[in-house]
């Protein structure tokens, strides 16, 4: 997936005061906890940047973030996809 990647419309990303969060999707009783990094991710979901892009700024923000940072965030970022909390921008604008 090298296309920009954005959340999906539906989902609530409710950030709390010590830098974790919750990722809800109200069409189903789901929820999930990030933690600062899962944030971070989330964050840069904003449809202009690729997974690629994300994971260089976690590599930047996040110091001793391990080699295989891409491969983690590309992980993270496919598990939202395949629960359909996220996808490419084009092809949510397209739909």
């Amino acid at each position: 997936m090298s296309a920009g990647v954005e959340l999906a419309g539906r989902v609530v990303l409710r950030e709390e005061r010590d830098g974790y969060a919750l990722l809800v999707d109200p069409d189903t009783p789901r929820s999930f906890v990030l933690n600062p990094v899962g944030l971070f991710i989330c964050r840069g979901l904003d449809g202009t940047r690729s997974v690629p892009q994300i994971a260089a700024a976690v590599r930047d923000a996040f110091n001793g973030a391990p080699d295989e940072v891409g491969e983690q965030v590309q992980a993270f970022v496919d598990g939202l996809v395949e629960r359909g909390l996220a996808g490419e921008a084009a092809a949510r604008k397209e739909t």
